[in-house]
């Protein structure tokens, strides 16, 4: 249980998320980060219900590439939205690992939690 609390930890995230779902997009700034998954604040766009598939393309600070991900959102709280990722590939989910790895330590050597 410990090393999948470790896993989820969440970290800060201020990017723009592209999210699709049924073809329809929406623009969204991201929140915070983790292995399995985001949460982000939709700031154009349709409002998607919870429990919905939706496509998420984004940007890490590290990288110029685009990482695509599937999800499935958990939550909502009005704008604010919780998305699990259901599928990613093997490429950038280490990247995204190696991402909140290398964000962790650094937060933690300057004394944040």
């Amino acid at each position: 249980m410990d090393a999948q609390r470790r896993m989820m930890r969440r970290v800060p995230f201020r990017a723009y998320v592209n999210q699709v779902q049924s073809g329809i997009p929406s623009i969204c700034r991201g929140v915070d980060l983790s292995h399995g998954g985001i949460c982000v604040e939709q700031v154009m766009g349709p409002q998607q219900s919870e429990q919905a598939l939706v496509s998420l393309e984004f940007q890490l600070p590290t990288t110029d590439e685009v990482l695509l991900a599937r999800g499935q959102i958990v939550h909502r709280d009005g704008r604010r939205v919780r998305v699990r990722f259901t599928n990613i590939s093997s490429r950038h989910q280490a990247m995204l690992d190696g991402y909140l790895d290398a964000t962790r330590l650094a937060m933690q050597s300057i004394g944040m939690p």
